[in-house]
């Protein structure tokens, strides 16, 4: 399973029973999501879609909540 990490919004990867808690984006897809392929780029430069500004708006708000990952389906 991947997750984001919401201080550095890194994607990481956990297999077997050692899945951290975390929280889940139930969201309504629009024109521009962001994809894994993206998150995972190294380009050192983000998109500046609705869509990533989408999951950046939610990590915030899940470390504000002291959750330190988050997943959202269109870039996990």
């Amino acid at each position: 399973m991947r997750l984001i990490c919401t201080s550095t919004l890194t994607l990481h990867e956990f297999i077997g029973e050692h899945i951290p808690s975390y929280a889940i984006l139930s969201h309504t897809w629009g024109p521009r999501e962001t994809t894994y392929q993206e998150m995972m780029a190294t380009t050192g430069t983000t998109p500046q879609t609705e869509g990533y500004n989408k999951v950046v708006r939610f990590a915030k708000l899940c470390k504000a909540l002291n959750h330190q990952y988050c997943w959202v389906d269109t870039c996990c």
